[in-house]
């Protein structure tokens, strides 16, 4: 943010000069630096410890832990969702169409496999049938698959023109 307001100064005071110098300046000023690819290596390592992270939270939290994992399958699910809707498949690759529609899946099985023991208030851990043990075994195992699919989305992502069809801006 900084670059840019840096830029937007420098153009109202005119010392860019003509709009070929302004372009070429903003152009530098707005341009990603080598070093900030270390915080996208940083976000995909976030990304994959996703899985773990909502393990813990709903073993040191119950019930409001469960809730927050809960939230976090559902947002990356409507996110999926409303990508989907935006016609996003028709302007990817293959691959990380099929990711996508792939993540979306899980994400709905890994939502709705989640509600029963967030609505029962029942710890999911702590559960007394085998029936509930069952059922955590799949959240758990449908979240896993959930933060694995969006770590590889995620990856592909990160790096330039790898997920968009070629023709495609």
């Amino acid at each position: 943010m900084k670059r840019v307001t840096g830029a937007i100064v420098l153009a109202l005071r005119g010392r860019l000069g003509t709009k070929r110098r302004f372009q070429r300046r903003a152009t530098a000023m707005l341009s990603v630096p080598a070093e900030s690819s270390r915080r996208f290596v940083g976000l995909q390592v976030l990304s994959a410890c996703g899985y773990p992270l909502t393990q813990l939270v709903v073993h040191r939290w119950g019930v409001r832990g469960a809730a927050v994992a809960e939230c976090v399958c559902a947002g990356l699910t409507i996110r999926d969702a409303s990508m989907v809707a935006d016609g996003v498949p028709g302007r990817l690759r293959r691959i990380p169409a099929a990711l996508l529609f792939a993540e979306l899946g899980v994400g709905v099985v890994a939502s709705l496999a989640g509600l029963p023991p967030l609505l029962s208030a029942q710890p999911a851990d702590r559960a007394a049938s085998g029936r509930t043990c069952a059922a955590d075994n799949v959240r758990r195992a449908a979240v896993a698959v959930l933060f694995a699919i969006h770590t590889i989305r995620f990856g592909i992502y990160l790096r330039p023109d790898r997920g968009r069809c070629p023709g495609q801006a």
